[in-house]
C-alpha cells in the first residue's frame, strides 16, 4: 500500500489516539540522499552508527566522546538528558555477519508481525516480518561531523537495512528506545521528536530540515499514561547519499521504571520515496507499544 492512499483508520491504535491520517496526499519523488555510518567517516552526511554487543550502563552521566571508546550522552535543550553510557569498540572494529534474529517471549499484538522486547526498559512493540530485528545490545544512532554523538537507541529494528549501496550503514526506517533523566513526559516527547528529526536528517554540509510537531496527545500504554508526538520533517537537504525528500518521526514517551525517568520509543522513517514504509505501517508499529 502506498503512503498516499486515501485516509483510513488504523485498526491497531493506541488507546486514546486518533490515528486517522488527515494530511493531504503527497506526490512521490525520486530517492534523495541519506546519512551514512558512524564509521568510516568518509561522507558529507551526519553519520549513523551500529555497535555490536555494546555494554549499556544505568549511570547518569554528562556526555563526551572519549577516545572513541566511551560514548556518554549528556544534557540537551530543556535540561533533558539521556542517561545511558555506551561502551563502544575501537574504530577498527568490524561488525560480524548477520546472525539469527532474537525472538521475543512476549506474544505479538499485530497478527502476522513479530515482537521486539527491551528487557532494560520493560516495553515491547511489533514490526512487520520484512523488518530486521537487531540484537538487544546493538545500538544505532547518529553523530555530527566532529564525531560528537547526537542520538542513540537500543532494542532496535530496521526496514530495508543496507538499501543505500554508497553507504556502509543505511536503512529506510528504524525503531528503538532511549531514556531521559529530566523533564516531564510531554517535554521529553517533543524534545526527542525534534532531536531525532534533526540528527537523522541534517547532513554535515547542509542546513537543518524543517521540523513541525503535531499536537501532543495523551495515550495509554498498558497502565501507563504516555504522550505521542509526530514530527513531520520536510525540506531535507540532498547533500548526503540516498537522502529522502521528507520523513516522519514518531515518539511515544512513557514514564520509566525509575522515578523521574522517561522512556522514549523512537520511530523514524523516510517518506516520499518508492520504497518508504507506509504511514499506516508506522502507525501500527507505534500503536503496538505495550509493557512487556
Amino acid at each position: 500500500m502506498k503512503d498516499d492512499a486515501p485516509p483510513e483508520r488504523n485498526p491497531y491504535p493506541l488507546p486514546g489516539q486518533d490515528w486517522a491520517d488527515q494530511s493531504a496526499p503527497q506526490p512521490q519523488r525520486a530517492a534523495g540522499r541519506r546519512p551514512g555510518g558512524w564509521w568510516p567517516r568518509n561522507t558529507t552526511s551526519r553519520d549513523r552508527a551500529k555497535f555490536k554487543d555494546v555494554v549499556l550502563s544505568w549511570r547518569v552521566v554528562a556526555g563526551v566522546w572519549v577516545v572513541a571508546l566511551v560514548m556518554l550522552v549528556g544534557r540537551h535543550v530543556l535540561g533533558i538528558g539521556d542517561d545511558d553510557a555506551y561502551v563502544a569498540p575501537p574504530p577498527s572494529w568490524e561488525p560480524p555477519s548477520p546472525s539469527a534474529e532474537p525472538v521475543s517471549t512476549v506474544p505479538v499484538k499485530v497478527t502476522g508481525w513479530k515482537a521486539v522486547t527491551s528487557d532494560k526498559y520493560g516495553f515491547t512493540y511489533d514490526v512487520p516480518k520484512s523488518w530486521r530485528i537487531n540484537s538487544p545490545t546493538l545500538l544505532i544512532g547518529f553523530e555530527d561531523k566532529d564525531g560528537k554523538p547526537l542520538a542513540a537507541m537500543s532494542a532496535t529494528a530496521e526496514y530495508r537495512d543496507g538499501f543505500c549501496a554508497s553507504e556502509r550503514v543505511s536503512s529506510r526506517a528504524a525503531t528503538g528506545f532511549n531514556q531521559y533523566i529530566d523533564g516531564t513526559v510531554p517535554q521529553v516527547a517533543e524534545h526527542a521528536a525534534r532531536k531525532w528529526a534533526k540528527a537523522a536528517y541534517t547532513p554535515d554540509n547542509g542546513p537543518e530540515p524543517n521540523v513541525s510537531l503535531s499536537t501532543p496527545r495523551t495515550v495509554s500504554v498498558g497502565r501507563h499514561k504516555g504522550v505521542h508526538v509526530v514530527a513531520d520533517v520536510t525540506a531535507i537537504s540532498q547533500a548526503a547519499p540516498c537522502q529522502p525528500p521528507r520523513a516522519l518521526v514518531h515518539i511515544v514517551a512513557v514514564p520509566g521504571r525509575e522515578k523521574g525517568k522517561t522512556v522514549a520509543f523512537v520511530l523514524y522513517a523516510d517518506q516520499g520515496v518508492a520504497d518508504a514504509a507506509p504511514k499506516r505501517t508506522l502507525e501500527k508499529i507505534a500503536g503496538s507499544l505495550r509493557p512487556s
